[in-house]
């Protein structure tokens, strides 16, 4: 909005991962065979006016083959659009009920009330360092600290490869180090209502958000 005069965006919708249905309920598809929803932004800059950007949106739902009928048919003129007014904060690109949003803004924002917050723990690696059973588990980092076992053979056993941020001879010998690997076998809701045990230790725990769950 800072870079144009004025914004078109035709929503194509078709976005699966959303299970998108058209607003009469039937079935609504993709343009693309893709599950990802598709759109058509017009980004227009005019040269020496000044930059009071003007947002516009339209939208168009059905099956691939109508949809491609309507834009054959269809240009930027021909489109009826409908004037948008993105906010701050998040400056929403969509149609939306705009006359309770100052009621709900006087509301304290969840992120003031959790100031200290993440999304969970990934692991890159849950196959590895997450088991049901804890001295299944421990057997697992034993093994995989023993200096006996070459680093071939822990990576084909447990099927560990080395990425951008995470190579498994660094993180063998970081584990090496720690005295009482007991200390990091800890129980873990892996999902709602399933308990299990994880070896919390950075080594092997790509994100373990540490910030947040060292007060649970």
């Amino acid at each position: 909005m800072d870079s144009f005069n004025e914004i078109y965006i035709l929503d194509l919708h078709g976005n699966s991962l959303k299970k998108e249905k058209c607003p009469d309920g039937s079935k609504d598809e993709n343009v693309f065979d893709i599950m990802q929803g598709v759109a058509i932004v017009f980004l227009i800059k005019k040269r020496g006016k000044k930059r009071v950007c003007r947002v516009y949106q339209s939208e168009c739902w059905g099956l691939q083959e109508a949809k491609y009928e309507w834009l054959l048919k269809n240009d930027i003129k021909s489109t009826q659009w409908e004037r948008l007014t993105p906010r701050s904060e998040f400056y929403l690109f969509i149609t939306r009920e705009e006359k309770p949003l100052e009621r709900y803004e006087k509301y304290t924002k969840i992120t003031e009330i959790f100031p200290v917050n993440s999304v969970g723990i990934t692991t890159a690696r849950d196959d590895f360092v997450i088991d049901f059973d804890k001295e299944s588990l421990k057997r697992r980092i034993r093994m995989f600290i023993d200096k006996k076992i070459p680093d071939e053979i822990i990576r084909d056993t447990f099927h560990l490869k080395d990425k951008l941020n995470w190579e498994l001879k660094v993180a063998r010998e970081e584990l090496r180090k720690e005295k009482d690997l007991e200390d990091f076998l800890k129980q873990i809701l892996y999902r709602p209502f399933d308990a299990r045990w994880i070896f919390y230790h950075d080594a092997v725990v790509e994100r373990n958000r540490i910030k947040v769950m060292q007060h649970i």
